[in-house]
């Protein structure tokens, strides 16, 4: 076949109608494609293929069983590295000659060229094989004649950074080049202009998100993302920081973590009287958390009011400028010496460097309050993380506060929860017996993810160059955990061996299954606790503890979720699995009314209940069963009438 001839009517420099007549037979079925000239629009260079419905590439595009061909349009992008493509509009026809009403037509608004195929997500017009037929009035002197009508978004992109987070910046001109991927950036600034900006504005109606090219930060890379929001019944224009998951090359799989930071995303005013807009914000993009901004950074009348200047000449200009951390954890899953080795456990050591830089920055900027969180890192089934205020939480800037938070499974319920203790450090490298930490344990649940420390170290501590803390200008934070395996299993008791009428029966089995672990760390310093069962009315748990050396068990109640004020009589069982006969159980009662709402019952000594020829304990674990007897309202006197007896 003869090389196809094509015409073009350039609508401006980012808009053009490309015709394409195709000389073809069609008693011949082409085994290849068939593909126009390129031509140029904007930065680009695109052109027209038909694909044949034998070829691989149409079976992947799905093409119907009467399908013949498929007519795509193809872009050529070789100096996009770090940009998956333009975001384009474009509309695909073959001209029927004989009545022009049946002109085959499919049209694609703002679709996204990708760069490993070179094929819009939008997708071709399929061909049937009736197009082919004899009198189908597709051909005109052996030719089909295609068109391509196509406007891409007129943008572009430059960025400014230090490698170092200091004053020395490097520029990127992404049209040219692109950074390595091994490259780490502290301090950046990124801009994206946008010279149609009502083919822009029309994108973000309609799609629900428009993104910039992508540009690296800290470790990883990440993109300005852009859309419109109704907030309030305002339409308001939404911008994100966003962490880009698409880059995916061998050389840095499992790279992309993008640091923590502090950002600023801006509007810029064209107008030199008129002021820029500006919002700030700052924290680490992550699985949970892909992208950090607001959804009302401006209303869309303000963004464009002729006043504000914002949008001129149909151009707007987008910029974010950030200073991250260089940070990294090094996590220990199988179990650490000094809290035994057992199943559920892990440690994590977090460092930051440049930590001086961190703290000046925030200094400089005047922001207290401001949080610096470690990427996630899980412990079994659960995840952690350490959140540091370098300043403090305080107005004046006196102490380091730490957080450590927990976060439950992923197919967790709202109700999830986990008893853990927690030892949390400010690792010293001269001497680690003197580094700082505090411990602490109870149960974290959804309403309780966080544990934390306001007056942790203090900062004239911290930054004494001879202390130890601060060495090369780096911070260590560690993380140790233990987490209690258990398990809670409620039974009721029927009501044909209920004696005398007695309600609300039934017996709780909690089995705590490395309870030894529990005590081989240090003395206890809270009780351990279960979870929140429910009887009736009622809310209770068990709660364990040891005396002087003397082990107790109890039965709580929480105060929160009160309906009346009862007593309730219980019993508590310490099980011995190898002697049953010999398990030590005791009678109590529990009234929800008093502020030490449980009498704890003492049962042995620890030591004793330890040893294995004892069968309280068998490999870790210890096993508690409380069963609920009766419960009755309370008396309230305050109510009773007294009558006086005359003498």
């Amino acid at each position: 076949m003869a090389e196809p001839g094509i015409t073009l009517e350039h609508r401006g420099k980012h808009s053009c109608l490309a015709k394409w007549t195709v000389p073809y037979n069609p008693e011949l079925q082409p085994e290849k494609m068939i593909c126009s000239p390129w031509f140029e629009m904007g930065d680009f260079e695109f052109r027209s293929v038909i694909v044949p419905g034998s070829d691989a590439l149409a079976l992947a595009l799905a093409l119907g069983p009467d399908a013949f061909f498929s007519l795509q349009v193809r872009i050529n992008s070789p100096s996009y590295s770090f940009r998956f493509g333009p975001l384009a509009s474009y509309k695909l026809s073959i001209l029927n000659h004989e009545d022009e009403s049946k002109s085959l037509t499919k049209a694609f608004k703002f679709t996204l060229f990708t760069r490993n195929t070179n094929i819009p997500t939008g997708g071709s017009l399929q061909l049937a094989s009736s197009v082919f037929g004899p009198r189908s009035g597709f051909f005109k002197n052996g030719s089909l004649h295609c068109s391509i009508e196509i406007s891409i978004l007129d943008e572009s992109f430059s960025f400014s950074f230090s490698r170092d987070g200091n004053n020395d910046t490097e520029m990127v001109d992404y049209s040219a080049h692109s950074l390595s991927c091994d490259t780490i950036v502290l301090a950046g600034k990124f801009k994206w202009k946008i010279k149609n900006f009502s083919f822009f504005k029309e994108m973000i109606e309609t799609r629900q998100q428009m993104s910039s090219a992508v540009f690296l930060l800290g470790r990883g890379f990440a993109h300005i993302s852009a859309s419109t929001t109704k907030v309030n019944g305002v339409e308001c224009l939404s911008l994100f920081l966003e962490a880009n998951e698409m880059h995916t090359c061998p050389k840095c799989m499992g790279h992309n973590k993008p640091s923590w930071c502090l950002f600023r995303i801006s509007v810029l005013s064209q107008k030199a009287w008129r002021s820029h807009m500006h919002k700030d914000s700052y924290g680490r993009l992550n699985k949970t958390t892909p992208a950090l901004g607001w959804t009302d950074y401006m209303k869309i009348s303000d963004l464009i009011g002729p006043n504000n200047g914002f949008v001129m000449n149909n151009t707007v200009e987008f910029t974010v400028s950030f200073k991250a951390i260089k940070d990294s954890a090094a996590v220990l899953t199988s179990g650490f010496k000094k809290f035994g080795a057992f199943n559920k456990s892990g440690s994590c050591t977090w460092k930051i460097e440049n930590f001086t830089r961190l703290k000046d920055i925030l200094k400089n900027e005047k922001m207290i309050g401001v949080s610096v969180e470690s990427s996630k890192f899980q412990v079994e089934d659960h995840e952690f993380r350490l959140i540091v205020f370098p300043r403090g939480q305080y107005q004046k800037p006196i102490y380091l506060s730490m957080i450590i938070e927990a976060s439950g499974p992923q197919d967790a319920t709202q109700d999830w929860s986990c008893f853990a203790r927690c030892r949390l450090s400010v690792v010293n490298k001269k001497n680690k017996d003197n580094s700082i930490f505090t411990e602490t344990q109870g149960r974290f649940s959804e309403a309780a993810k966080r544990w934390g420390w306001p007056e942790f170290l203090t900062l004239a501590t911290l930054f004494n160059k001879g202390s130890g803390y601060l060495v090369e200008d780096t911070v260590m934070f560690n993380a140790d955990i233990l987490i209690l395996k258990e398990s809670l299993e409620i039974q009721d008791v029927l009501e044909s061996s209920n004696k005398d009428g007695e309600k609300g029966r039934c017996t709780i089995t909690w089995e705590m299954k490395n309870f030894v672990a529990f005590q081989q760390t240090s003395s206890m310093i809270n009780d351990i606790c279960s979870k929140y069962f429910q009887v009736d009315k009622l809310k209770l748990r068990i709660g364990v503890c040891v005396l002087s050396d003397n082990l107790c068990a109890y039965l709580e109640c929480d105060p929160s979720d009160l309906v009346e004020n009862l007593y309730v009589r219980y019993k508590m069982t310490v099980v011995n699995k190898k002697h049953p006969a010999k398990s030590i159980s005791k009678g109590s009662c529990l009234r929800t009314d008093t502020s030490d709402s449980h009498g704890r019952l003492l049962f042995m000594e620890l030591s004793d209940m330890l040893k294995s020829s004892a069968g309280f304990v068998t490999g870790e674990m210890a096993t508690f069963v409380c069963e609920i007897l009766d419960y009755c309202p309370l008396l309230d006197l305050s109510k009773v009438r007294v009558n006086k007896l005359l003498i």
